[in-house]
């Protein structure tokens, strides 16, 4: 198992993968930003309504950076199903799975790696999308003291997991043989 992991995390290095992780981060921010623009420029409406509440309190960081939670999970999606597409296309899926013994430590190698990537990307993104907010905030004199305390953080840490596991089981589901 542990050989197909690191088979796993060299193909997880190509351009196009971390290309995917880097729009994944960049989307992220501009959602979370653009969400950020709103609140504070004083636009209305329904929708809006509830971020606003939200906003001052500790929750208002994930709630900002929590609009994006969909578009984080396609792009999960999208990084994972086009990971094993790829391999299908090749040929070399076919041929790894007839291979009764392995079989099993090639396909936990496998998930392993590719639910470490989402993980790390899913880190990653949240935290510049959070850096991003909070240093925006701050340019602005907007006060960020109650995302900051401890149970501001322990709201986003919290929201974060969540979102984590969310983006997991996709990525499981997308994995698991039908």
């Amino acid at each position: 198992m542990v050989r197909a992991f690191r088979s796993e995390l060299l193909k997880l290095r190509r351009w196009s993968v971390l290309a995917s992780g880097g729009v994944m981060i960049v989307a992220t921010a501009a959602i979370a930003y653009f969400t950020f623009h709103k609140i504070t420029s004083g636009y209305t409406g329904p929708e809006i309504t509830p971020l606003i509440q939200a906003f001052p309190t500790t929750q208002g960081l994930i709630t900002v950076v929590g609009q994006a939670r969909s578009l984080i999970i396609a792009i999960t999606l999208i990084i994972v199903t086009s990971n094993i597409a790829a391999e299908w296309s090749q040929g070399t899926l076919r041929n790894l799975l007839v291979r009764e013994p392995g079989r099993l430590r090639w396909l936990a190698g496998k998930m392993l790696a590719l639910l470490l990537f989402v993980a790390i990307s899913l880190a990653l993104t949240l935290l510049i999308s959070a850096a991003l907010i909070i240093f925006a905030s701050q340019s602005q004199g907007i006060s960020t003291a109650a995302w900051t305390t401890s149970e501001g953080m322990r709201t986003f840490l919290s929201s974060a997991m969540r979102c984590s596991v969310s983006s997991a089981s996709a990525s499981l589901e997308c994995l698991s043989p039908c």
